[in-house]
């Protein structure tokens, strides 16, 4: 199981990625456990309290945090 990240202030992205995502895992029979943040913060305090995800969808431009902040504060 892969556990992926999804950070994008704009729940829109979060939606469309986390659909995407589900359609490529079923077609490729993969197993995804998504775990979705509209709050760069909400993300890095659960970095910070030892939460590790095999990949990370990043929106580079969000209010506070931006998406390289939080790869440089990992």
């Amino acid at each position: 199981m892969y556990h992926v990240a999804i950070c994008d202030d704009e729940v829109v992205f979060i939606d469309k990625i986390s659909e995407l995502l589900q359609q490529y895992a079923k077609k490729k029979k993969l197993d995804f456990q998504l775990h979705t943040y509209s709050d760069p913060s909400a993300l890095h305090d659960e970095i910070i309290d030892g939460s590790v995800y095999d990949i990370y969808l990043l929106d580079v431009e969000m209010p506070g945090l931006d998406g390289f902040s939080i790869v440089r504060r990992e």
